[in-house]
């Protein structure tokens, strides 16, 4: 303990760190795709933020759709050879998809909606110092809520302008 007061009293920022892979995905608002959904209209961030989340509703709607942006090792990461064949491309992104149309509870007649975007699965990202250089990391936009109908025209909308505000982002 006493070895690092010193990292506790004055700790270093992440900026800094050279075990931390330094994404640009952290630099980034991940409330900042709403606009393409909630333009013109009335919507609610709901509850607690957590720094990488957006977890958002439109008024009069009881249902939330979740955007989040992550770091994930990449052996954790899915991929299309592990995942199965729900894949497309957003903006030339290989994006996980699905689609569930609920049959009971208080959401029967909606689908519920998965998108995962591999933003950084072409450029994995790694720490600088030695025992953090041989583990890989790739940005993900990933996104869940209900729509109305199949295909999940909305959430895949948001996905899609977080794709483009992480891909224009320096």
């Amino acid at each position: 303990m006493d070895a690092s007061r010193d990292l506790i009293r004055s700790p270093k920022l992440r900026a800094d760190s050279m075990r931390m892979p330094q994404s640009k995905i952290a630099r980034l608002d991940p409330c900042g795709a709403l606009d393409v959904l909630t333009h013109g209209k009335d919507f609610d961030i709901a509850g607690p933020q957590m720094p990488y989340m957006c977890d958002f509703k439109l008024k009069g709607d009881e249902d939330h759709t979740v955007l989040g942006y992550q770091v994930r090792e990449l052996d954790s990461a899915s991929h299309p050879a592990t995942r199965g064949v729900e894949y497309t491309r957003l903006r030339g992104v290989v994006t996980h998809f699905e689609d569930r149309m609920r049959r009971d509870g208080p959401h029967n007649g909606k689908a519920w909606c998965t998108v995962e975007s591999y933003v950084g699965l072409d450029n994995p990202i790694t720490g600088r110092e030695g025992v953090s250089t041989t583990r890989q990391w790739v940005d993900e936009i990933a996104a869940t809520g209900y729509e109305t109908e199949l295909g999940c025209p909305k959430l895949l909308r948001v996905v899609e302008e977080a794709v483009r505000l992480y891909q224009e982002a320096s």
